[in-house]
């Protein structure tokens, strides 16, 4: 990875990953497992839960998007889970001191885990979603769609 965390590919990169994807997709579809090559001495057979994670990866960065790995269990720091979010981190704090996202100290300073931000990401999300849902289902009820 690079110092950024994250990888952006080149644009032969990118050019190469789109022509291979079509076959991968069929691989994932079909429930076969497919093979990454590493140079001439080193393939890695993908199987399993890790196709579709490996697909995601190579779909975004066919797309030419910067692409970043991160484990659940990792730490972020309050600005960082706040650019995740999308949201300022004096509104971060307060969903932390609300107890809207689990967090813990460390020293004076909080952390919070990634999978703790994403399952808030995920359940603002939904609420949105239903929210729209039941606004659309109201308006068609009162005969405004």
């Amino acid at each position: 990875m690079s110092r950024h965390n994250y990888v952006t590919p080149s644009q032969a990169d990118a050019e190469q990953i789109r022509k291979a994807l079509p076959n991968l997709a069929n691989a994932l579809r079909d429930g076969h497992d497919f093979h990454l090559n590493f140079g001439r001495d080193f393939a890695l057979e993908v199987h399993s839960d890790l196709r579709q994670s490996v697909l995601l990866y190579l779909t975004a960065l066919a797309r030419g998007e910067p692409v970043a790995v991160i484990p659940l269990a990792s730490q972020m720091t309050t600005q960082g889970a706040a650019d995740h979010l999308n949201v300022s981190r004096p509104h971060l704090i307060k969903l932390l001191e609300r107890g809207e996202i689990p967090f813990e100290m460390v020293g004076k300073h909080r952390r919070i885990k990634f999978e703790d931000v994403m399952t808030y990401r995920n359940k603002r999300s939904q609420g949105r979603r239903e929210l729209l849902q039941s606004l659309t289902a109201e308006d068609e009820a009162q005969g405004l769609t």
